[in-house]
């Protein structure tokens, strides 16, 4: 099994296949982060939707959802306060190469569904 040469995940690299070109990277170091056909379609039926939100502090975030995000890692513990998403806490997400915050991961409480996504910051992505 191949690995990716900057994170050691094999699901990261897809240099054989030719599809090297389907991830949106991260803004600062270009790792790949996540495939555009991961994000979650607000039409799925999941209540889960992107769009701008504002944290207590007053930052503006633009973030979309996606239901992996190989490229990402989570940072710390789990918090419940402030959560834009109810019946979910959140994690905060860095690059897994360069430690960029890229967004969050919000895990479900109880039995929702997804059980995990991650809410993507777009300012932090690039094609």
């Amino acid at each position: 099994m191949l690995r990716d040469e900057v994170t050691g995940d094999p699901d990261l690299d897809d240099s054989e296949d030719g599809t090297e070109d389907r991830w949106l990277h991260c803004a600062v170091c270009g790792t790949p982060i996540v495939r555009p056909e991961a994000r979650l379609a607000h039409s799925e039926g999941l209540g889960i939707q992107g769009g701008a939100f504002v944290n207590p502090h007053g930052y503006l975030h633009e973030i979309e959802p996606f239901g992996s995000a190989p490229g990402a890692r989570t940072i710390g513990p789990p918090h419940r306060a402030d959560s834009w998403f109810p019946g979910y806490v959140w994690t905060l997400a860095h690059c897994r190469s360069c430690g960029e915050h890229l967004g969050w991961a919000f895990d479900a409480l109880e039995g929702q569904a997804p059980r995990r996504f991650w809410g993507l910051r777009t300012a932090s992505l690039k094609a």
